[in-house]
């Protein structure tokens, strides 16, 4: 996505600051309601927009109509849509799936614009099977960027107009899966309270991204296998069958064929999925690839930070030779790291983490840090009392970003981790916050 911008219109405020932490963790601001949908920060358009349609909004298709009216060029995706076809995510892994090839491929263009044999092989593939209905089946590593390819298989189709839905096979608890997939009844299994509509039905004449399908457990091997070949679909708890239009495209970092000599993945539905097979070969075996990539990811950074990023000759030669067992994934994280540390600084070679064959210099000086019980206070702050100056000095950016990150702790653990209210307590913009402990390395507990 261009823009980093991420509008949350969601009056559940917990459910909304999952959505927001993963958003800010991709990379992009998110804005929260009711800070409002009419101005988020800086006055910029949202690249997204995510709706609660649930009992959360129950006047969500008035705010939808007004969305679409002030952001027509915005893409609104609805949370736990109850419209049939329409894009939607129901948690922050679905979210994190929708972002992540953004993350991974900022616009779009640092795979597409390879310099790798194998990778300029791979686009014309996709650029050939497109604009059929035929089922691809990606394999790759972790982190390789199938679902980029999956998304590009769509764009180029004829059905690019229509809802891409992706699942992560492996990230739903196999008791959940059935439902999630093919929707159920009210009232099928306790705590069934509505009807929900599962993905095939979401992904109705679109494509359905089965995401880590060499994962999915044996039983629902063969409920899936059923419902590609019938093309239809029962929902849980339903007594009659519904029809479905959706391309498949599957995804796996396993070896599918050694699974089925293991008896761990069923061989028929291996060859209903490897109608069209691609590969995307793993981030260590183009090293020709690293410097497109690396000049594409930085632009999306300092486009969406305003953090300029800047690798020397050096320090691009060490990337080359790393082995990169997280892919690209693992360099755009490395990269966001690094624009933290070194801000519109040159990168050096021995910038880098230690992984990389050297040792990283620390970005903030630790002298002469105040002991412990001077940043501890369990009545609170107290503004009357002046800190006591050590007689050799103290580092007073050190002291004061100590002092910064207790506060933040503290917060945080007065909230269980709710990051808007944590910011409340301390008076900042929850955007404000995140950026703190971005740069503090905080995660919530």
């Amino acid at each position: 996505m261009g823009q980093d911008q991420v509008l949350i219109c969601d009056r559940n405020p917990e459910r909304a600051d999952e959505f927001a932490q993963t958003a800010d963790a991709m990379g992009y601001q998110a804005h929260m309601w009711p800070e409002g949908p009419d101005e988020p920060a800086g006055g910029h358009t949202p690249q997204l927009i995510l709706l609660a349609c649930d009992q959360s909004n129950p006047d969500w298709s008035e705010i939808q109509e007004r969305l679409q009216q002030t952001y027509p060029d915005s893409r609104i995706v609805h949370i736990a849509s109850p419209e049939p076809g329409a894009e939607s995510v129901s948690d922050p892994d679905e979210l994190k799936s929708l972002l992540n090839a953004a993350a991974t491929d900022p616009g779009g263009t640092a795979l597409a614009e390879a310099a790798n044999p194998d990778m300029c092989a791979l686009w014309a593939a996709v650029h050939q099977v497109a604009p059929s209905n035929v089922t691809v089946l990606i394999t790759g590593e972790t982190g390789s960027g199938k679902e980029v390819v999956a998304r590009r298989v769509h764009e180029q189709s004829s059905r690019a107009h229509k809802p891409f839905v992706a699942i992560n096979c492996a990230a739903i608890p196999p008791e959940l899966l059935e439902s999630e997939l093919f929707g159920h009844e009210k009232g099928a299994f306790t705590g069934a309270l509505k009807r929900r509509i599962g993905r095939f039905e979401r992904a109705n004449h679109g494509t359905l991204f089965l995401d880590e399908i060499g994962d999915m457990p044996l039983p629902m091997q063969v409920k899936l296998l059923r419902a590609l070949q019938d093309r239809r679909i029962e929902r849980v708890g339903g007594s009659g069958e519904i029809e479905v239009d959706v391309r498949i495209i599957a995804a796996t970092h396993c070896d599918l064929t050694q699974a089925i000599r293991k008896g761990e993945f069923r061989e028929d539905l291996f060859y209903r999925l490897n109608v069209f097979p691609l590969a995307v070969p793993p981030l260590r075996q183009r090293p020709e690839d690293i410097e497109n990539l690396v000049s594409c990811l930085t632009a999306r950074i300092e486009q969406d930070s305003s953090r300029a990023v800047q690798l020397s000759a050096g320090a691009l030669a060490r990337l080359q030779k790393y082995s990169w067992p997280g892919n690209v994934r693992e360099l755009a994280n490395l990269l966001e790291h690094l624009s933290v540390l070194y801000p519109g600084q040159v990168i050096e070679a021995e910038d880098l983490p230690p992984q990389f064959g050297n040792y990283a210099r620390d970005p903030v000086p630790a002298r002469d840090r105040l002991p412990n019980e001077i940043l501890r206070s369990s009545d609170g702050l107290c503004l009357d009392q002046d800190p006591v100056l050590p007689q050799h000095g103290v580092d007073l950016p050190d002291y004061l970003a100590q002092r910064e990150m207790a506060m933040i702790r503290q917060s945080l653990n007065l909230t269980d981790g709710v990051v808007a209210k944590a910011a409340k307590l301390l008076n900042l913009r929850r955007t404000t916050l995140v950026e703190k402990m971005r740069k503090y390395d905080i995660k919530k507990e």
